[in-house]
């Protein structure tokens, strides 16, 4: 039903004598302005007595501009402290209008001249044209109630049971929440990010602070139950560790060591200034934040340094095959500064004095982001001829030209498998054991062999098996031989029945006549040492027997004595 041609207005107001609530709403679209939320007023009957933070269409409603709720507006809300009183005014309308309140009492109106006071639910309250109509209702006594307030732009619109022009649905909070820091007000913020903006959620990496940086920010918005933002809330910053704090502060004369308090009068804005005490140097902190002395949470922090060491892992041989002479991934490096943190967005380069005939060039690359799972990698170039050459990765400290050297760490050129061998931990086992295999390949030059190199293909596939074991990782043809040592290991689980048995270990892709065939790897399965038989239990109980029998003979003799 159109309702565009009506002007009619109302005012619903927030009004408690414990304290006061707050009312939000979503604006339809239309101009036609129904109903009002006022601005402080000086009776809980004239005006919204005690309000501290209205929003209804985005308008802030904090004691000094009235607000409007407009026609159509069916889905507005409201909230109001127990025992609260929500005000509902109707002035000027060309036409009878109608209010209903479902679920709580009618406790009086603004008419001259009306009743004072009405106390009864589900009444339909009306006012004529020339009527100046206002319906204050007793909120329910329990938390988390909900009544309903409906108006009606004419007598008509209502008798004729058509829905209300404009519903508010108001829902009861518990006393006291005011103004009360509440944990688990969805609007909060708490993150560390790089500037004074706040933001739901940490800024990516923020909690690293960077040796060319010196500090960082805590941002915070802290809100009451209700959703409304604290006002005159004293915020608190404490840190361990090297650093420095100030509240809603830069400057240097508010950085009062390892803990800084101020009175914040609007939270939405506030942060924690925290600043390592050395400029350059490593530093951790926990930073705790505390409202009205209370914490409520903390955020740690991490100070990097300069870079110290750099540390190479992960070194594989790489191949002479002439169509995989470079590789971007036979070692992985990372940069630490003196306290061992890893730290991002390092350079690290391979120093050329270490390049020979052998390794004719290597590259390197920059160190990920802090809270990377994965290392970077790097790797060098082959000139076809099996050999090796000694290499030293190294990073630049802030000035540009001090350098920082890995140990050194050597760089193969080796062929494919030549030869292969393969060997078991032990010579026997006993049930339950776990065998190790160990298969090591060696190129031609007799070289360990390179990582890259897979032990089997599709159509010369691995096989490897023997009784009384199973793998606990079965080998696959795509497994490599790892490393720097050119060796593949598996484990097995050894079973239950004792004998002498044989492990085969066929690499068909690496077989070669009269060079290489599979291998043939003897072991045993053998009860334990430890362990007793049945036969042996039975042995010594015949044993024991004798043993009393001959002793109770000796005694029959001494007693016939």
């Amino acid at each position: 039903m159109s309702i565009k041609t009506l002007r009619k207005r109302i005012a619903l107001v927030a009004v408690s004598t414990l304290g006061i609530g707050l009312l939000t709403s979503v604006a339809p679209a239309s101009a036609t302005t129904v109903i009002t939320i006022e601005a402080n007023g000086g009776t809980a009957t004239t005006g919204s007595n005690g309000l501290i933070n209205s929003t209804d269409f985005g308008v802030t409603v904090a004691g000094g501009t009235d607000n409007t709720i407009i026609t159509g507006a069916t889905t507005a809300t409201a909230r109001v402290q127990v025992g609260g009183r929500v005000t509902v005014t109707a002035a000027g309308q060309s036409t009878t209008a109608v209010v209903r309140v479902l679920g709580a009492t009618i406790s009086g109106w603004a008419d001259a001249g009306a009743l004072a006071s009405i106390n009864t639910a589900g009444t339909v309250v009306t006012a004529t044209a020339s009527q100046t109509l206002g319906v204050a209702t007793s909120a329910p006594t329990t938390a988390g109630a909900t009544y309903t307030i409906e108006l009606w732009e004419s007598l008509s619109n209502y008798s004729a049971g058509n829905d209300a022009t404009v519903k508010i649905t108001v829902t009861t909070v518990a006393t006291g929440t005011q103004n009360v820091f509440s944990a688990t007000s969805t609007s909060n913020r708490f993150s560390v990010n790089t500037d004074t903006t706040a933001t739901a959620n940490d800024t990516a990496g923020a909690a690293y602070v960077d040796h060319s940086e010196s500090d960082v920010y805590i941002n915070y918005a802290l809100f009451d139950a209700n959703d409304v933002a604290l006002t005159n809330a004293v915020i608190g910053c404490s840190a361990t560790g090297s650093v420095v704090v100030a509240v809603n502060s830069t400057s240097a004369t508010n950085l009062l060591g390892a803990t800084s308090t101020a009175v914040d009068t609007d939270a939405t804005t506030g942060y924690c200034y925290v600043k390592r005490a050395v400029a350059n140097t490593p530093a951790s902190a926990v930073v705790t934040l505390t409202v009205n002395g209370v914490s409520i949470g903390s955020k740690a922090l991490t100070f990097v340094g300069e870079a110290a060491k750099v540390v190479v892992t992960d070194v594989v041989r790489q191949t002479t095959l002439s169509s995989e002479l470079t590789k971007t991934d036979s070692y992985a490096f990372n940069v630490l500064d003196a306290a061992g943190n890893t730290l991002s967005s390092r350079t690290v380069a391979i120093a050329s004095s270490g390049l020979n005939a052998i390794v004719t060039g290597a590259t390197g690359g920059s160190t990920a982001a802090y809270n990377a799972a994965a290392l970077t990698t790097g790797g060098w170039t082959c000139s076809g001829t099996a050999g090796s050459a000694d290499l030293v990765a190294y990073a630049l400290k802030a000035d540009g030209l001090t350098r920082v050297n890995s140990d050194p760490f050597k760089a193969w050129c080796v062929g494919n498998p030549y030869t292969y061998t393969a060997s078991l931990d032990k010579a026997s086992y006993v049930p339950g054991d776990i065998a190790t295999l160990t298969i090591t390949a060696k190129d031609s030059k007799g070289n360990l062999t390179n990582g890259y190199a897979t032990l089997g293909l599709t159509a010369s596939p691995v096989a490897i098996s023997g009784s009384q074991l199973t793998a606990v990782t079965a080998p696959t043809n795509a497994d490599k031989f790892t490393s720097a040592a050119g060796v593949k290991t598996y484990k097995f689980v050894v079973g239950t029945t004792e004998g002498s048995y044989n492990l085969i270990v066929d690499l068909p892709q690496w077989n070669s006549a009269g060079v290489q065939s599979a291998v043939t790897v003897a072991y045993k399965v053998a009860a334990s040492s430890a362990t007793v038989t049945t036969n042996e239990v039975l042995a010594a109980i015949v044993k024991l027997i004798a043993t009393i029998n001959k002793q109770i003979r000796q005694l029959q003799k001494q007693l016939r004595r």
